[in-house]
């Protein structure tokens, strides 16, 4: 018996017959769209003109990296915005920001409020303003009930004893008179990020060096009767550069700085080189100075809160903190 034998086997296929389309295995190249750099600037022109026609087209600092631009095509969130490069998807999220933590922080009482505001010679008002603020609380700090200056940011605390007095050592810790949370950034000028409505209503921003000057500029405030002032602390005489994402919430406001006078004159020298960033910023910067200033007893007055013991010649310049 005879066996069929298979049909031979084609170049294009097993079993292919002549009507049927031949296969090759070659690969076919294919085209791959790739924008020309011409195209990309024209549609990110486009891009720039609209936001320009909508109002919107206005400098920033991106939220990663912290670099100035114009980029209209990177915005991830109004509260967040991003320059084109870190707008990438396939980028890695940020890893979560370490931020200070204090636990059981509350309104300070009327008692505690007025402890402290006795030991700096300065009003409980100004104490219960920044409670309301959200920039103040009272909590336990090493053992000992503090009042601790923050803000929304969340990104700096310092404490100070409520009785005025110094925190010991502990580990490689000196005796210290204010105490700074783990995980602040001193970089940030705490009072910046108060609650919104506090934010909106002022019309200058005082920015002041150390927690004792930002209530006593709350104090004078209070004092003199002039609404409108919202403190600004500097935590670090030594800060060079302030937190980049602080720049813009501080564009074109009008700032008054009240350095301390120190023997070494780095009190001044920290404002100068403040007020060139925020010159950068379009802010209207100027400065008062405590140097000539008394106190009762004749010593010199050296920041702010000094002005509280401040001898009654003297007063009248005070008149002059807040324009």
């Amino acid at each position: 018996m005879n066996r069929k034998e298979p049909p031979p086997k084609s170049a294009a296929g097993q079993g292919s017959s002549p009507g049927q389309s031949r296969r090759t295995n070659k690969n076919i190249p294919t085209r791959t769209y790739r924008p020309s750099v011409l195209s990309a600037t024209v549609r990110y022109l486009a891009r720039v003109w609209r936001r320009y026609e909508n109002g919107l087209l206005s400098p920033f600092y991106c939220h990663r990296c912290g670099i100035p631009t114009l980029d209209p095509c990177g915005w991830d969130r109004p509260r967040k915005p991003l320059c084109e490069s870190c707008s990438d998807r396939d980028l890695p999220p940020d890893p979560p920001e370490p931020k200070p933590y204090i636990h059981n922080l509350r309104p300070g009482t009327t008692t505690e409020l007025g402890q402290f505001a006795a030991a700096r010679g300065i009003c409980p008002e100004a104490l219960r303003t920044a409670q309301r603020m959200g920039t103040a609380a009272v909590a336990v700090v090493c053992k000992f009930p503090s009042i601790i200056l923050f803000d929304q940011s969340g990104r700096c605390m310092e404490a100070r004893r409520l009785d005025n007095g110094r925190y010991p050592p502990i580990d490689k810790l000196l005796e210290r008179k204010a105490h700074t949370i783990r995980n602040s950034q001193k970089s940030w000028p705490v009072g910046l990020q108060p609650f919104p409505e506090y934010l909106e209503s002022h019309r200058l921003i005082a920015l002041v060096e150390g927690s004792a000057d930002y209530f006593a500029a709350l104090h004078f405030a209070q004092l003199l009767n002039v609404p409108g002032v919202l403190p600004v602390a500097v935590l670090s005489r030594a800060l060079k550069a302030f937190h980049p994402q602080s720049l813009d919430r501080f564009r074109g406001r009008r700032i008054r700085i009240l350095p301390h006078n120190d023997q070494d004159r780095g009190g001044y020298q920290g404002a100068v080189l403040w007020a060139k960033q925020l010159q950068k910023v379009d802010c209207e910067v100027d400065a008062f100075k405590f140097k000539g200033l008394r106190k009762a007893d004749g010593s010199p007055v050296n920041d702010l809160n000094d002005c509280v013991q401040i001898a009654p010649v003297d007063s009248n310049n005070l008149q002059e903190l807040f324009p």
